[in-house]
């Protein structure tokens, strides 16, 4: 891991160090992240792959939330802040955001994601290192 991403890696674990355990118990920390292929608004596919190399966050959402449009919109600086930083969005609906947040924001309509991370807290947020593997959670 370079020096960028290691800080990065760091410096958002510092950050969101307001709550050590782990959110949700089908990603345990330490393990990888089990693969996921959704689409996003413009019909492209993603899968774990896509995510792979990459310092990522993902966010789980619900559109018309007000925690997860402020989430969103806080992604979005982050990336200013942190250019080592991924961000992917994933939607429970297939409601179109009017923003475009400068990252992808994949629909999860069928709620496959949502069951098998079983999540249950909008926002839910997995952060994941460039091998894919979960190192923290906040739900």
């Amino acid at each position: 891991m370079n020096i960028g991403k290691r800080f990065a890696l760091i410096s958002l674990c510092i950050f969101f160090a307001i709550n050590s355990t782990n959110a949700l118990e089908m990603l345990p920390l330490g393990e990888h992240l089990p693969n996921f292929d959704l689409k996003d608004s413009k019909s492209r596919l993603f899968t774990l792959k896509d995510i792979e190399g990459y310092l990522t966050l993902l966010v789980y959402v619900k559109p018309g939330q007000e925690d997860s449009q402020r989430l969103l919109e806080n992604c979005q600086r982050w990336l200013t802040v942190i250019p080592a930083l991924q961000v992917v969005a994933i939607s429970c609906e297939t409601s179109k955001y009017e923003t475009d947040f400068g990252f992808p924001i994949l629909l999860d309509a069928e709620k496959t994601v949502y069951d098998s991370w079983q999540v249950r807290v909008f926002p839910t947020l997995v952060l994941v290192d460039e091998r894919g593997i979960v190192v923290w959670t906040k739900a």
